[in-house]
C-alpha cells in the first residue's frame, strides 16, 4: 500500500487564481468585440483601424508566451507572474483612458504581452507544483475555469459599452 504524498496536492483556491489569470487573454478578446464599432466611431477611424487593437493584441499575447514561457524557467515563475499582472492592469488602466487610437493599439500590445504571462505560467505552475491524479485534477479545473471567459466576456463587454 503507497501512501498519498499530500505536499504535492494543490490547493483548489490556487488553482482558482491561476485559473483566472489564465483566462485573462480569452476574456480580453471577447471582451473588445462588442465594443468594436463604438470604438471606431469614439476615435473617428475606419473599422479596419479598430480592429488594429485586438491585432496587436493577439499577437502580442502569442509572442509573449514564447518569450515569458522560456524566461520564467530561468528567473523564476513567481516574478515574471506579479511582473506580468501588474503590467497587464496598468496596459488596461491606459487601454480606459486612451485619448487617441494609436495609445489605445499600443496599451492593448502591452496588455497581451503582459498578459502572456498568465495564460503560458498559470499552465507551468500547476505542472510545477502538482502530480499525478492531483495534477490532472488541477488542470481540469483550471480549463474548466478558463473556459468560461469566452462565454463571459462578451456579455461583459456589451455591458461595458
Amino acid at each position: 500500500m503507497t501512501t498519498r504524498d499530500d505536499s504535492s496536492r494543490l490547493p483548489t483556491r490556487i488553482v482558482l487564481i491561476l485559473a483566472l489569470c489564465g483566462g485573462f487573454g480569452p476574456f480580453a478578446v471577447d471582451a473588445y468585440m462588442p465594443g468594436m464599432v463604438d470604438i471606431a466611431n469614439e476615435f473617428g477611424v475606419q473599422a479596419s483601424t479598430a480592429q488594429l487593437p485586438l491585432t496587436g493584441f493577439l499577437l502580442a499575447l502569442g509572442l509573449g508566451q514564447l518569450v515569458l514561457g522560456p524566461l520564467s524557467d530561468q528567473v523564476g515563475r513567481r516574478r515574471i507572474m506579479l511582473i506580468g499582472l501588474a503590467g497587464a492592469t496598468l496596459a488596461s488602466i491606459l487601454c480606459a483612458v486612451a485619448p487617441t487610437i494609436w495609445i489605445l493599439i499600443t496599451a492593448r500590445i502591452l496588455q497581451g504581452a503582459f498578459g502572456a504571462a498568465g495564460v503560458v505560467l498559470s499552465k507551468a505552475i500547476v505542472a510545477d507544483l502538482a502530480t499525478g491524479a492531483d495534477m490532472a485534477k488541477a488542470f481540469s479545473l483550471l480549463m474548466s475555469v478558463q473556459s468560461l471567459a469566452p462565454i463571459i466576456a462578451p456579455i461583459v463587454g456589451g455591458i461595458l459599452v
